[in-house]
């Protein structure tokens, strides 16, 4: 599954190519992908994208008239821009290709695509009103952010000593940080020479200091 390092630079580069233009349309070859019902994937069209941003591993997508577009890409999502080409411009969409799951047609043409290849679809799509976002799924109950200005030592200590389990399911459980997951989290520990066994709630402050670092 894409962790935070993949996924901050994947929002930077799609900053650059989606902000500030406007949803044409939706279409959604795999209906399942789409996790939220109200309001509904139709409410995207005529929304201009304000703003992409990262909450932990999900892609969020600033709308206009306060509305949100959430993309988690689970194990096997990826994203992909198909370049307007003469069907689109001329609205008419061409037949989907077997990976896609969901695609945003832009104002200019361009197609943004989730595409699924992987037998398991567990990609998800949310489109949620900005007054809900934070008490609704997948925004719910999530952790600090390990990139944000609030992510202190002594916000990490909290964290993972509420944890009664084991240090590495600590840091990639999303309610006490987020945007971690087994790969990451076997570097962050060999780093800090911590093992990934040791009881979450027993860190010594040097030990969380290290690990912090």
């Amino acid at each position: 599954m894409p962790e935070l390092p993949f996924i901050q630079v994947l929002v930077e580069n799609l900053a650059r190519e989606i902000e500030g233009h406007t949803i044409v349309s939706v279409r959604v070859p795999s209906p399942a992908i789409v996790k939220t019902f109200d309001p509904p994937v139709s409410a995207l069209a005529g929304r201009r994208i304000e703003r992409v941003r990262r909450i932990g591993k999900l892609i969020v997508s600033d709308l206009s008239d306060d509305l949100l577009l959430v993309m988690h890409l689970m194990r096997d999502g990826r994203l992909q821009i198909a370049r307007a080409g003469s069907a689109a411009r001329k609205g008419r969409a061409s037949p989907a290709p077997k990976p896609m799951a969901f695609g945003l047609f832009l104002e200019g043409g361009d197609e943004l695509r989730v595409n699924e290849a992987g037998p398991k679809k567990r990609a998800g799509v949310y489109v949620l009103r900005a007054q809900d976002a934070a008490s609704s799924e997948p925004l719910a109950g999530l952790g600090p952010d390990p990139l944000s200005e609030q992510f202190t030592a002594d916000v990490l200590a909290r964290a993972v000593q509420a944890e009664p389990g084991q240090l590495k399911r600590a840091i990639t459980q999303q309610r006490h940080v987020v945007g971690i997951g087994n790969a990451f989290a076997d570097e962050i520990l060999w780093e800090a020479k911590l093992s990934p066994f040791a009881p979450a709630a027993r860190l010594s402050s040097d030990e969380v200091a290290r690990l912090y670092a």
